[in-house]
């Protein structure tokens, strides 16, 4: 009993001690909320990490002591350094993963630009490669141009692009605009600078100009000068117009200078493409095509025909007495003949129809979408042009030969280009035997002729 009594008047007893550390928490707590706001965020943040290291110490001392503990002095240096270190580490490690997470982002942009390049590289390269299917190869190097100019002009602001090229084998410069009212400019803004322009095809570096025009809309402009490679002794170069002042950022011109690449490069593939198709598919004497291209492109029109129900005619052409012609006057005066004919009838033919050599003095011509009667005039009509003369150059010889045609349409029941062949070959007989150089239908009971083995 006097123990007990003892212990709770000098305040040891637990319920005292339990009270005595609450009261010494509040003053902590009030002491903290106090200073927080008149320091900084650092200092606050070390202020109350050593306030609740030492709590343990704050509970077990009087208020004077608490008050006093408040006063940073009584916080030992080496708290203080070691609470620095922490804030020092966790800054390091917040700034680094910011930093990581604005370098991903930076890579993820330049890689998304990347894609996007690359992607607009292979559509261009997809676009070219439909482009150079449909285009002849004469105009091949002017379309492929034309389309570069034209996603130039999609891609990069501008007031106006041209290329000024000039191909291998061709005669003089040749300045291609996408816009024909532009012609004149580019023209006046070059005129005088034309040698220079030329140099940066073979130097292979794009440069930035100012030109001033003397006459013409454009007074001045910024012009960008890039090189289009096209193989010697041929040049190209690629103008891009701005207004003055405007520049050019190097990304700009690089891609530019990419795709003009890829032009010329689509280009030539295309070029040596159809140079092989012409050595299989072109007869090496007169030039046009041979019986195995004859056959392929009768059968893919003879079923284009038969899907559209459209007409599709033939005609069968020999030379007559071809054999005495050669016995007389020797090989190569009669190779001179057939190449003269087979020219002949190529500049009678319109587009869509086509002539081939057949055999060694027989010619065959594909007429889709022609009807009977349009095939028969024809017919005759190449009769004539056949029979006029033939002079070898250098020679006083002339050479008079003629023809025997047959000509044959589709017929509702025909399934393959065969029918119209094997008719149009039985109408070609009919002539000869009429004494030749006329032109005759070929009916299914004028005779048994077959292709096969002709």
């Amino acid at each position: 009993m006097s123990l007990s009594i003892f212990a709770h008047r000098t305040g040891n007893c637990l319920p005292c001690r339990f009270r005595e550390t609450s009261k010494r928490w509040r003053v902590c707590t009030r002491a903290i909320a106090s200073l927080l706001p008149q320091a900084s965020a650092t200092r606050s943040t070390l202020l109350a990490s050593a306030l609740l290291v030492n709590l343990s110490a704050f509970a077990q001392s009087d208020d004077t002591t608490v008050a006093e503990s408040l006063n940073t002095s009584v916080i030992s240096w080496p708290i203080w350094a070691a609470l620095a270190a922490v804030i020092a580490i966790a800054a390091f490690v917040a700034w680094r993963r910011r930093s990581g997470e604005a370098e991903d982002y930076r890579k993820n942009l330049i890689f998304e630009a990347h894609e996007a390049r690359e992607s607009s590289k292979t559509a261009f390269e997809l676009e070219l490669q439909e482009v150079v299917k449909k285009a002849s190869k004469d105009d091949l190097s002017f379309v492929v141009l034309r389309r570069l100019l034209a996603r130039i002009k999609q891609m990069q602001p501008q007031r106006a692009c041209a290329a000024l090229v000039k191909f291998p084998n061709a005669d003089g410069d040749r300045l291609v605009c996408p816009d024909p009212r532009t012609q004149n400019e580019f023209e006046a803004l070059i005129k005088g600078h034309e040698q220079a322009l030329k140099n940066v095809s073979w130097t292979g570096n794009h440069v930035v100009l100012s030109l001033r025009a003397e006459v013409g809309r454009w007074q001045a402009q910024s012009l960008a000068v890039l090189p289009i490679p096209i193989p010697k002794p041929g040049h190209g170069i690629l103008l891009i117009a701005r207004e003055p002042g405007a520049a050019f950022s190097d990304d700009e011109l690089d891609l530019a200078g990419e795709f003009a690449q890829r032009t010329i490069d689509s280009m030539e593939l295309a070029k040596h493409e159809a140079t092989e198709r012409s050595d299989r598919e072109l007869d090496a004497l007169t030039g046009i095509f041979n019986r195995q291209a004859v056959e392929l492109r009768a059968a893919n029109s003879f079923g284009e025909a038969q899907a559209a129900r459209t007409n599709f005619s033939a005609l069968w052409i020999e030379i007559d007495q071809f054999r005495v012609l050669i016995k007389e006057k020797g090989q190569e005066k009669a190779d001179f003949i057939l190449k003269t004919l087979a020219q002949r009838l190529q500049r009678a033919l319109e587009r869509q129809q086509l002539v081939g050599r057949w055999d060694n003095f027989e010619f065959v011509v594909l007429m889709p979408g022609v009807p009977e009667f349009q095939s028969m005039k024809l017919a005759e009509s190449l009769v004539a042009i056949i029979a006029r003369e033939v002079t070898p150059p250098g020679s006083d010889e002339r050479f008079n030969v003629s023809a025997s045609i047959g000509f044959a349409s589709k017929y509702p029941s025909d399934q393959h280009f065969t029918r119209v062949l094997e008719r149009a070959a039985k109408g070609k007989d009919q002539a000869k035997y009429q004494g030749g150089n006329c032109a005759r239908k070929g009916n299914e009971d004028s005779g048994g002729v077959s292709l096969r083995g002709m």
